[in-house]
């Protein structure tokens, strides 16, 4: 039987992913700055055309290597942030651990964050696309953190979106330090430090309410007593 003749979309889709293939090695190699689209098509083993063909510039190029190769494996995993069962810290202990595996196995892809974060703070305009970037990782831990409903949201001392960026703070430096020394942290260490940080929050939290019902308390007796005439 004949091989089938490839579609126009089909060939496109193709030297689309082959862009993409030769750009993360170089990008990750020798850095956003350190490399030429030019260079890009060359080990693609197209002419520059071809890339501008599907990105309009090597920012894009950049930016949609980290959301469709790299940020999406990061976001297939937080969902198992607060998996299992138990206290939400020891759930979100055995989702760090989860996580910190998926980080270790994407070194390529801590390196382009670092990239594209250097290259957005140098450029308006791709900062504003890497911002709604942000936006949408930290709307999914928020997601993910009202989807335990009351037994965990009602137990924050903090707006809900504010504890989303502290934990996504978190993961974001173990991924940093993990690229520059892998053998630095021990085993374990993401999935204990938010268990830390999430049983710490349910601590304050307990400590503000035993404090805000203790003085509610002593506001209520001093009513009482001017009522009876108590000194």
């Amino acid at each position: 039987m004949a091989n089938r003749r490839l579609t126009r979309a089909e060939k496109q889709a193709i030297t689309r992913a082959r862009v993409l293939d030769a750009a993360a090695k170089l990008f990750a190699r020798r850095g956003f700055d350190g490399v030429s689209l030019d260079e890009v098509a060359a080990a693609a083993g197209f002419s520059k055309g071809a890339v501008y063909s599907n990105f309009e510039s090597k920012a894009e190029l950049l930016l949609t290597l980290l959301v469709e190769r790299h940020s999406r494996r990061i976001m297939d995993g937080l969902p198992t942030l607060f998996g299992g069962e138990g206290p939400p810290e020891e759930r979100a202990r055995e989702g760090g651990v989860r996580l910190a595996s998926i980080i270790e196995r994407d070194r390529e892809g801590v390196l382009l964050f670092v990239e594209l974060w250097v290259a957005a703070a140098r450029s308006p305009r791709l900062r504003r696309k890497f911002a709604a970037l942000y936006e949408q990782w930290q709307g999914l831990i928020i997601d993910l953190l009202r989807a335990q409903g009351d037994e965990l949201e009602n137990l924050l001392p903090l707006p809900v979106p504010q504890v989303a960026a502290a934990a996504h703070a978190l993961v974001e430096g173990f991924a940093l330090q993990k690229v520059i020394d892998p053998k630095r942290l021990p085993k374990g260490f993401l999935g204990d430090v938010l268990a830390a940080f999430f049983g710490g929050l349910r601590a304050l939290a307990r400590e503000s309410g035993a404090r805000a019902a203790a003085e509610a308390h002593e506001r209520a007796a001093r009513v009482a007593s001017r009522g009876t005439g108590t000194p």
